[in-house]
């Protein structure tokens, strides 16, 4: 068992928050088609502290524990987990992601992926392989990259 995440660019908040109800995710492509978002499928990746951990080592930065995203579903006034029916435990949750993180993902060059990806693989843990990661790298960038020049978000879609 593990946590997969989506991450994905859309238009809006409200086009992200009901990829909630999306089965598979907003990568999913039904009938063998086309996933209705662009985006990168990881699993154990996490949006907070990974992706942070990724951008200030990219930058050369310190570490920091910023708020990173904006919490979209389950809505942020749903009570917590008391049973198996929660929204907390049975629905995906869906973040967008801080502006600084799609930038700084968006200005990793590709030819640094290999040795980024050195660098965090330790981050990660345990089960992460350097060549698997710098693909990751490299399309997280790539991905950034797109939602910058349409002017919109990186979301992320996260589900047990």
């Amino acid at each position: 068992m593990g946590v997969y995440f989506d991450y994905f660019r859309a238009a809006d908040d409200e086009t992200a928050r009901a990829t909630h109800g999306r089965v598979g995710g907003p990568l999913h492509a039904a009938d063998g088609g086309n996933p209705p978002f662009d985006g990168v499928a990881t699993k154990g990746i996490f949006h907070s502290p990974h992706l942070e951990q990724l951008v200030t080592l990219a930058q050369g930065a310190p570490f920091s524990s910023r708020p990173k995203s904006t919490l979209l579903w389950p809505p942020p006034d749903t009570p917590p987990p008391v049973d198996e029916t929660s929204l907390w435990l049975t629905d995906p949750s869906v973040d967008r992601l801080d502006t600084r993180i799609r930038d700084g993902l968006a200005d990793i060059d590709a030819a640094r992926a290999p040795a980024l990806a050195d660098g965090w693989v330790p981050e990660l843990g345990a089960g992460f392989t350097v060549p698997d990661v710098t693909q990751v790298v490299i399309d997280l960038g790539a991905l950034a990259r797109r939602a910058r020049e349409a002017g919109q978000a990186l979301y992320c879609w996260a589900t047990l």
